[in-house]
């Protein structure tokens, strides 16, 4: 699907759009049917980052893993940042062949 003029996979915009929804509806105070979307950042076609605005206010998510962290989270997403790439090391330790 296209998204702001720009080629996305269907799924991953709408999972980024449940994932932002209900909190940028409670960090803004606003319904979830006034916040519109744009698409700031994708790696090859999946949505890593989403600008969100909605009653006078707006926030940018980026996804961590398979988490979305606003702005003002950055020490939340940094951690869950070292988690995933911990996880990654670890899962390529395990499929290096012993000698």
């Amino acid at each position: 699907m296209v998204v702001d003029g720009v080629e996305v996979y269907e799924g991953h915009w709408r999972e980024a759009r449940e994932g932002i929804e209900s909190v940028a509806a409670f960090q803004f105070d606003c319904p979830s049917d006034a916040l519109s979307y744009r698409l700031l950042r994708k790696i090859g076609r999946v949505v890593t980052q989403v600008g969100v605005a909605g009653c006078g206010q707006r926030d940018v998510y980026t996804r961590v893993g398979s988490q979305w962290f606003g702005s003002g989270q950055q020490e939340a997403a940094a951690e869950r940042h070292r988690q995933v790439e911990a996880a990654r090391t670890a899962a390529a330790a395990q499929q290096r062949p012993t000698q």
